[in-house]
């Protein structure tokens, strides 16, 4: 029983019929159906995920000037700044790597014995693999003595990205030496972990012809 048939139902029958009384009750249905939507929109600025005009009053309060128009990614600045102000965990750490991928299945895990946290993204579920926009917001949200031990993960193979910041002078072999200040020079160290094997055969290159591997070469 629909809204306007309960109300029909509150009423004699010789009212119920009556085409005036009808018509008054179908303009009171369209109306309740209106503040009902009202309302629930007034609701949804209440939360980041839903809001829409409510967001002008969110970026006030925590001092953002968007520099798009985008529904989403407002939502998404302003998710991050509130995640910024809060105590970070692995938790938090996750919920905000997920905003980047497709699916939420990134895991941040502590390396014990080691100053360090493993960060595992499957590849599959990023468009971009570690954005400028993730790097820093995890070097923002993470404890500063804590190195980012990143894992790409694809069909089982893993691949190994540590990346490390720092704030002296950089050495550049060709043109000498730079200093980074104000802004810190970056360093990034890479390493990818795969399957070897050994050949005590000829092995063919397809490119520059055929090279010899000796027993327990790689």
């Amino acid at each position: 029983m629909n809204r306007l048939e309960r109300m029909k139902s509150y009423l004699p029958e010789h009212f119920a019929e009556s085409p005036e009384i009808i018509a008054i009750l179908e303009d009171g249905d369209r109306r309740f159906e209106e503040l009902n939507l009202a309302m629930d929109d007034v609701f949804n600025q209440f939360f980041v995920e839903t809001a829409t005009w409510g967001l002008d009053k969110w970026e006030y309060e925590l001092e953002i000037f968007p520099s798009t128009t985008e529904f989403q990614e407002r939502r998404n600045q302003i998710l991050s700044k509130l995640i910024n102000q809060t105590p970070t965990n692995y938790k938090a750490l996750e919920n905000e790597i997920n905003r980047f991928l497709s699916s939420p299945t990134s895991k941040v895990r502590l390396i014990k014995g080691r100053y360090a946290m493993e960060i595992t993204i499957p590849l599959g579920d990023i468009k971009e693999w570690l954005s400028a926009e993730l790097t820093n917001t995890i070097e923002e949200m993470k404890p500063a003595h804590l190195a980012a031990l990143f894992i790409g993960i694809v069909d089982g193979i893993l691949g190994i990205i540590t990346a490390k910041q720092y704030t002296f002078p950089v050495p550049y072999p060709t043109t000498g030496t730079f200093y980074t200040a104000p802004i810190n020079g970056v360093a990034s160290k890479a390493t990818v972990e795969a399957e070897s094997k050994s050949y005590n055969y000829q092995v063919p290159y397809p490119i520059t012809g055929t090279f010899y591997c000796s027993e327990g070469g790689y």
